[in-house]
């Protein structure tokens, strides 16, 4: 996992999550999955209390699968984890690969 911390500059933060594909790690959705519902539990940590915006990138074998910007602004936990954190997202970006799994 990597994090670039700009919140000085630009108020965000950007985690990028490295993940392998199967059979050493998850498929490209099951990824994504696990690391939104940790994007759930992290947006609820003091530490990022006033930072405008999270991305959080999904790498497999170096290729980004998905990359989800995040407004924390509009961040509000809910019910459903996975909802809570979409419902806060200005800007969702996946391969084609994972946005056929989803259909």
């Amino acid at each position: 996992m990597d994090v670039l911390d700009e919140r000085e500059v630009k108020g965000e933060l950007t985690v990028t999550t490295h993940m392998g594909f199967p059979p050493d790690g998850p498929n490209p959705g099951l990824a994504t999955e696990h690391m939104v519902i940790a994007m759930y539990k992290f947006l609820q940590q003091e530490d990022v209390k006033g930072t405008k915006s999270i991305i959080l990138k999904v790498s497999q074998d170096n290729e980004i699968v998905s990359q989800i910007t995040v407004n924390t602004q509009k961040f509000v936990a809910g019910e459903y984890l996975i909802k809570s954190v979409l419902d806060a997202s200005d800007d969702i970006v996946m391969m084609t690969l994972l946005r056929n799994m989803g259909k």
